[in-house]
This record gives C-alpha cells, structure tokens and sequence, in this order.
C-alpha cells in the first residue's frame, strides 16, 4: 500500500517528463534549425532568386532568434 508521500511523489514525476520532453524537443528544433537553414541558402538562393543580401537578412533573423530563444529552450 502507498503512503501519501509516495503517491504525491509519483504524480510529481509523471507530470515532469511531458514537459522535459517538450523542452527538449523544443532545444532539438531550434539546434535543428541553425544547421539546416544555412545549407539550404544555395538552394534558397538559386530557386527564389535571392540576392547575398537577402541571404543575409535570413542569417540575421536565423541567428536573432535563436539567440532570443536559446534562453527559453536551455543552453
């Protein structure tokens, strides 16, 4: 038979792994992001016709925005 302790225990780690689960897929993303992108920019470039300084307009918010949300994902 469980004491009180052990079942507020047990609730208090089952309600933990959705949400490390959820900043961890959100750190995943994010990481994700910051390597795909930049290998697309030749492709990006070619198929929309996109001058370097476009390019680098979408480096800039890639970077920016992941350094706003490196905080709220982990580092």
């Amino acid at each position: 038979m469980m004491n009180a302790h052990t079942e507020r225990t047990s609730a208090a780690n089952m309600t933990l792994y959705p949400i490390l689960f959820a900043i961890s897929l959100g750190h995943f993303l994010n990481d994700a992001m910051q390597a795909v992108i930049p290998a697309l920019f030749p492709i990006l470039r070619s198929m929309m016709e996109l001058s370097y300084t476009a390019i680098g307009w979408i480096a800039f918010a890639l970077n920016m925005t992941s350094s706003v949300m490196q905080p709220v994902v982990g580092f």
